[in-house]
């Protein structure tokens, strides 16, 4: 059984926090004129929002955002009065009176926002900072050219009420990660929209100290649209927001997740046995097949292809594929041939990790699942334990 099972569960994620403070330095090292918000939405990209909020701190982080309202309060409970941490999705229904007493940052699109603010500073007694959003092609949340005047008119009057301050006009670029002409045509689009909003709210009365517009792949490859704070998103975690397009080699990040299980039966299988749900797969010849403990319950992807696991033994490490269908809670891997068994159970098979061992990394699992680096990580299922690994050798749980 190997000695660093951490939990009574099948499998856990790893998570290097000094991997966390040497990717937001060198994030700060790329745009070292610009405030830069760590984003911490959907648990941290699914690697814990606890350890990874922490983690961030100690690197020097002074600004948080998280999309989801029920985050952002979370979080202020987790990191106490400070430091700054910025919210862009609620409802009317929302708790906003909650979301002013935690002293938070407010995203603002439309009137309707404005006006639920309003009510929740009136009870409250308290000054809500807000940063108005307009769209510039993203058509998700933002106002539009068009509304985005009248939008600034009344910011402006409930700003001079004393009901709010607008501390920022913030927007997002659609095609940043993208070295084609129609998506370098995008982005410049966007730069110069943003620009003609920027006006706009300063035509209105509206000074705001701060402007966001890029998150990591804008930071990283579209210098010029740099605004006085930038968003550091999935660059935080060690990926490249296109890998095709840098690497996160070549942009010296360190991956900051492991994801591994350990081996919960090991035996031998008679030549042409069906393996897993619907028989779509047969052993060729009598071979050893090892299941691990971790399935699409766990966000591994059932639709993957060609997806191996690395499996670590006390006679070394070796490629195990997976065969037949992943399950809701596990999984087959083929272990080949041999009299004797390859491996034992609670040997420890690694999805994805920084590859220092071999195994492979979490571009391989966007590739054989048809996806991209940011969902094969966030996907990661809230019952996989997170291990915080701060230095080698060293592992403090967190779930």
């Amino acid at each position: 059984m190997s000695s660093d099972q951490s939990s009574s569960y099948g499998g856990a994620a790893y998570i290097d926090t000094a991997a966390i403070a040497s990717n937001i330095k060198r994030l700060h090292a790329a745009a070292p004129d610009s405030e830069h918000m760590v984003i911490l939405k959907a648990n941290a990209y699914g690697h814990g929002l606890a350890v990874c909020a922490k983690a961030a701190l100690e690197g020097g982080a002074r600004w948080f955002g998280v999309a989801q309202l029920s985050e952002a309060l979370e979080l202020r409970k987790i990191v106490g009065p400070r430091p700054r941490i910025f919210s862009w999705i609620f409802l009317p229904t929302s708790p906003l009176e909650e979301a002013v007493r935690a002293g938070l940052d407010l995203s603002v699109s439309d009137i309707w926002a404005l006006d639920r603010i309003e009510m929740a500073a009136t009870q409250t007694q308290k000054v809500v900072n807000v940063h108005l959003k307009i769209d510039t092609g993203m058509s998700r949340a933002g106002a539009t050219a068009k509304s985005w005047p009248h939008l600034c008119q009344v910011a402006a009057k409930m700003e001079a009420e004393g009901k709010i301050k607008v501390v920022a006009v913030w927007s997002h670029l659609s095609r940043a990660d993208e070295n084609t002409p129609a998506g370098l045509a995008q982005t410049k689009e966007a730069g110069e929209e943003f620009a003609a909003a920027l006006a706009v709210a300063k035509r209105a009365g509206l000074t705001p100290e701060l402007s966001h517009l890029s998150a990591t792949a804008g930071m990283l490859w579209h210098p010029e649209l740099r605004t006085p704070m930038v968003r550091d998103g999935i660059a935080v975690y060690g990926l490249s927001p296109n890998d095709e397009l840098q690497s996160s080699v070549s942009l010296k990040l360190l991956p900051v997740m492991r994801l591994q299980a350990w081996l919960t039966v090991v035996k031998k299988v008679d030549a042409g046995r069906p393996v897993s749900y619907g028989g779509t797969w047969q052993t060729p010849s009598e071979r050893w097949l090892g299941v691990v403990p971790l399935g699409y319950g766990d966000g591994i992807a059932r639709h993957c292809k060609g997806a191996h696991v690395r499996i670590k033994t006390s006679n070394g490490a070796f490629d195990a594929p997976i065969v037949g269908r992943i399950c809701m809670d596990q999984l087959v891997v083929d272990l080949g041939e041999g009299e004797e068994a390859p491996a034992r159970v609670g040997d420890v098979a690694v999805f994805f990790g920084d590859g220092s061992d071999g195994e492979p990394a979490v571009e391989d699992w966007a590739r054989w699942s048809e996806t991209i680096n940011y969902e094969v990580v966030t996907r990661i299922g809230p019952r996989v334990p997170r291990v915080e690994v701060s230095d080698k050798g060293r592992q403090n749980g967190d779930e």
